[in-house]
């Protein structure tokens, strides 16, 4: 008999794109990616062309405790 272990709720996530991170700050999705173009945003990265946002990096940027939007 072969048991497989998953996970109770799925992993948090530890990157979210810009729109999402938009959402989580409450700001316009171009707020961000202005801030990204002039070096005022060092929590994101790019992945195969689309921008991400660390969680962690995002949080400790701007002093929120940011929730995961629905």
């Amino acid at each position: 008999m072969k048991t497989t272990l998953r996970p109770k709720t799925p992993p948090k996530p530890i990157a979210v794109d810009l729109r999402e991170a938009a959402e989580l700050l409450h700001v316009d999705p171009m707020t961000l990616f202005k801030m990204l173009k002039k070096g005022k945003f060092p929590a994101a990265f790019r992945v195969g062309g689309v921008w991400r946002v660390d969680l962690d990096e995002l949080q400790r940027v701007f002093k929120t405790s940011p929730k995961r939007a629905k």
